[in-house]
């Protein structure tokens, strides 16, 4: 069941940074900087996400950790993931409707899952 949850986290971070590489100009320096760090919390989200895969993934934890390849994954950096996934999904709402298209707004089909 975890493992389910953890990919569908990590698939949803992966569909948010996929649309947030797209650029865009924003004509006022506060939207800029919003949009800025909301593109940052949005990678930031997604390199956890990458790593945390790797932790549910049967086939690494197998190799990695031989005599607990059933074993929990690293709860620490699932935690990290889990609040960097909370604050980009915070920043991405203070946007404004035509800016979160690109981080998966709710114009966006690939990406409902997001919201």
């Amino acid at each position: 069941m975890r493992k389910k949850n953890a990919k569908k986290l990590a698939t949803s971070i992966a569909a948010m940074s996929a649309v947030a590489a797209s650029a865009f100009v924003v004509s006022h320096p506060a939207q800029a900087a919003t949009m800025a760090n909301a593109e940052k919390l949005v990678v930031k989200a997604e390199k956890l996400a990458g790593a945390l895969k790797w932790q549910v993934s049967y086939d690494y934890r197998k190799k990695a950790y031989p005599k607990n390849a059933l074993d929990y994954p690293d709860m620490k950096l699932f935690n990290e993931t889990k609040s960097a996934l909370k604050a980009a999904r915070e920043e991405v709402k203070k946007l404004k409707r035509k800016e979160k298209r690109y981080f998966g707004g709710s114009s966006h089909a690939k990406c409902s899952s997001i919201r």
